[in-house]
């Protein structure tokens, strides 16, 4: 699954290496986009990495002339399973961000960037063993960060991405971090 991955992130990056020499990059302004991506956390209760699961990112923002912008999205880091002899955990993460938003553009049709903002999330966790069954659920905010690549063509925008989603403690432990690789498209208005 990653090595497919990986080729459609180089394939990805060919294409808006091409474009981007095509025409100017229009990436300020209010934009809209799409993410997906994958992640693999650890479950504390059962132990050991759990299953990897796919990621969607739906988000909006905008960003100043210079350097600046401000990012909101809805996240859903997807469904985790874990086997432990007879017994399964699943995990289930999902919320809303609200992000300050930096970049540096190399070229006119390259930049880095970052973010760093809040993450409003609803966790809820299942367990089930023989005939016992365990749910429970859990608001929070913590922060989150993100760091990645963009290559600009027109009003388009094509982008890799590295977020890190950390939640805080229950009653009964920590829920697990969530580190997610992730590909995007936005698009400019």
């Amino acid at each position: 699954m990653r090595a497919t991955s990986l080729k459609v992130l180089g394939l990805v990056i060919a294409i808006a290496v091409v474009l981007g020499f095509a025409g100017d990059a229009q990436a300020q302004g209010v934009y809209v986009g799409g993410a997906y991506g994958w992640t693999e956390i650890v479950i504390p209760v059962l132990g050991g990495s759990a299953s990897h699961t796919d990621t969607y990112r739906l988000f909006l923002g905008y960003e100043f002339p210079k350097i600046l912008g401000f990012e909101a999205a809805w996240v859903n880091l997807g469904s985790h399973r874990k086997w432990l002899n007879d017994t399964v955990g699943e995990l289930h993460t999902g919320g809303w961000t609200a992000a300050l938003t930096g970049r540096i553009p190399i070229v006119k049709w390259f930049a880095v960037y970052g973010k760093v903002g809040y993450f409003f999330w609803n966790t809820q966790f299942e367990l089930e063993g023989g005939d016992v069954m365990e749910a429970e659920g859990h608001n929070g905010e913590d922060l989150f960060y993100g760091l990645g690549v963009r290559f600009n063509s027109g009003k388009f925008s094509f982008l890799g991405e590295y977020e890190s989603y950390s939640k805080g403690e229950y009653h009964s432990g920590e829920y697990p971090d969530h580190r997610v690789l992730a590909l995007a498209v936005r698009y400019t208005f």
